[in-house]
């Protein structure tokens, strides 16, 4: 039994080691692995599961990915599902499909979720859409509203930065046109 929790615990090891190391295809396939496994328990499922999407996304695999962030963006209340959600609305905007970020941004408010730091990007990217569309008044008061109530979450993060910069480039924008 000690041989096979080692085992178990070798294969957690290797899908991180994999991932962190950006080895594309060995963190897929040591992710499948510990999906195999039935001890992998739904959380661990949950981690395989976004190791392998993002994984696919940094080798263009886009259509493997998104169908695997789909499925974890049905759950926002956890980190790996807040983060696909995110990811999903990051791409309708590149894709330049905003009314899809703007219905997408406010389900995922309306989910529930505590999961602060990507909802408030997921509000930059709506205002960014805004901006895109010619909205600036409502891009301003998307801004302002994250920057007026959002509570930082610590080292590392970056949206009161994004949201002052972008609320400084509203600022030169409407300079310019007066």
């Amino acid at each position: 039994a000690k041989l096979e929790s080692n085992t178990f615990e070798a294969l957690k090891g290797m899908m991180r080691s994999a991932y962190r190391g950006h080895k594309v295809n060995e963190s897929i396939k040591s992710a499948d692995n510990l999906m195999a496994d039935p001890r992998c328990d739904k959380a661990l499922k949950e981690e395989a599961e976004y190791i392998k999407a993002k994984s696919y996304l940094s080798s263009s695999r886009r259509d493997e990915a998104f169908s695997i962030l789909e499925r974890l963006s049905e759950d926002t209340k956890s980190a790996y599902g807040a983060e696909a959600a995110y990811l999903i609305i990051l791409d309708c905007y590149d894709s330049g499909r905003f009314e899809d970020v703007q219905t997408k941004v406010y389900a995922f408010a309306d989910s529930g979720s505590s999961q602060n730091y990507w909802l408030a990007k997921s509000f930059i990217v709506l205002g960014d859409s805004f901006v895109e569309s010619g909205q600036i008044r409502q891009a301003r008061a998307t801004f302002e509203s994250v920057r007026d109530g959002y509570k930082s979450e610590g080292a590392g993060d970056d949206v009161m930065d994004n949201i002052m910069m972008k609320l400084k480039k509203l600022d030169e924008m409407e300079s310019n046109r007066q």
